[in-house]
């Protein structure tokens, strides 16, 4: 259960959410469980040729694995 924020806050219970990992030597599976009761945010007319700044701050979920800790600067986002 995650229960807080990145700042070490306790989140509203409305704001917590579970993951999940499994993996096998050619598959990483995750599964995120979490409430949406706040109005999603999204855009009418979305750019999806550029990266939407701020979205990471709502409604996301978020996992950066890195098969090579020397090159972490080397992120996959899912």
């Amino acid at each position: 259960m995650i229960d807080k924020y990145w700042s070490g806050e306790l989140a509203p219970i409305s704001r917590h959410f579970k993951t999940r990992l499994l993996w096998s030597p050619n598959s990483l599976y995750v599964r995120f469980e979490a409430n949406q009761i706040e109005p999603l945010v999204i855009s009418e007319k979305p750019n999806l040729s550029s990266k939407t700044h701020g979205l990471w701050e709502r409604d996301v979920c978020e996992i950066f694995p890195c098969a090579e800790p020397a090159r972490i600067s080397s992120i996959f986002r899912v």
